[in-house]
């Protein structure tokens, strides 16, 4: 994968498709210059505070480098599959390899804490007996 930081924006390709397409419509996506796509469908259940795919259907989200590239895709992938429904929009560049910690929490059982490493747990005051 390419990455430039000076570029301060990908372009996202967003497929939702019956779910028998999707082994195809992920060739067009990688012939079509995505540096990266993500499948969400029945063989594994989304992460929190991600959109899922309807029953039956697969959800393709594409990235690309180059906003030609992802235009010309998504004609192809009209083409191909009259029944996709597909959006493009702007994504930032962030930096996905830190930017998964944000959906990550900590939690607390009676007096246990279970959390990542880069938080800090809460000071709190223990009572005696407790």
């Amino acid at each position: 994968m390419r990455t430039s930081s000076a570029k301060t924006t990908f372009t996202q390709l967003t497929v939702e498709l019956p779910e028998a397409d999707e082994e195809l419509a992920q060739l067009l996506l990688h012939e079509g210059g995505a540096t990266a796509v993500e499948v969400r469908d029945s063989e594994s259940p989304p992460l929190p505070g991600v959109t899922a795919p309807r029953p039956g259907e697969a959800l393709l989200v594409a990235a690309f480098e180059r906003s030609p590239q992802a235009r010309s895709t998504l004609r192809k992938m009209k083409a191909a599959f009259p029944k996709a429904r597909a959006t493009l929009e702007a994504l930032p560049n962030q930096d996905w390899s830190t930017q998964w910690r944000a959906r990550v929490r900590a939690v607390e059982v009676d007096r246990l804490w279970v959390g990542p490493p880069w938080m800090r747990r809460p000071h709190r005051q223990v009572r005696p007996g407790c």
